[in-house]
């Protein structure tokens, strides 16, 4: 297939595909060519397209701050939004469900499982979540995972360690998920226990 522009024969992988009245067509241009004519009309049209834009930039802001300070302006857009979202009601379930997938790579089902072999409680403190959330509500527990196979918040799914309340979450924060932190914070709780013990004696 001869491109329109450069007049190379060239295979049909490099030629895109587009549609049109439902019918599927390749370009006569190659993609390649496509390419330089695209940066060449954006070489040529981008001082135009951000002067105007930069042009009436004030004018905009201007425009908008006088809008909102119009009586019944925040009102009737405060009503819009309600009733917008009073419409479009997302199931909090679902949107649970994907925050799961998208960040720790296990599905609603899979949490609720471990969250029953946990018997609802925390993996380390054996309690349920007391912690509350910015709009009142408790909090579910935390997904906790090995930092060391993924850093961050975003998980594999594969080092999922399990379900632990937002303190012990905390705790294992600070501690940087170190056994050795861990371990000379019950020896130095131990020994005041056994020097209390002493004194009382």
């Amino acid at each position: 297939m001869i491109c329109k522009k450069c007049n190379i024969d060239k295979s049909e992988e490099e030629f895109a595909i587009y549609k049109n009245q439902g019918r599927m067509y390749k370009h006569k241009m190659c993609k390649s060519c496509m390419l330089i004519r695209a940066r060449e009309y954006y070489q040529r049209n981008a001082k135009e397209k951000r002067g105007y834009y930069w042009e009436y930039k004030e004018a905009r802001l201007l425009y908008q701050k006088i809008h909102n300070q119009e009586p019944g302006v925040k009102r009737r857009r405060k009503e819009y939004y309600r009733k917008y979202s009073q419409e479009h009601k997302v199931d909090p379930k679902r949107l649970r469900h994907n925050k799961l997938i998208s960040q720790y790579h296990i599905t609603l089902k899979e949490y609720n499982n471990i969250l029953v072999m946990q018997n609802g409680a925390c993996a380390i403190c054996n309690k349920a979540e007391t912690s509350r959330s910015k709009s009142g509500t408790i909090k579910s527990l935390s997904v906790d995972h090995d930092h060391n196979c993924c850093c961050g918040e975003k998980t594999c799914g594969r080092c999922i360690r399990g379900l632990i309340c937002d303190k012990c979450n905390q705790l294992l924060s600070r501690a940087n998920d170190s056994i050795e932190i861990l371990q000379s914070a019950i020896t130095y709780l131990e020994k005041y226990e056994q020097n209390k013990i002493i004194k009382i004696a």
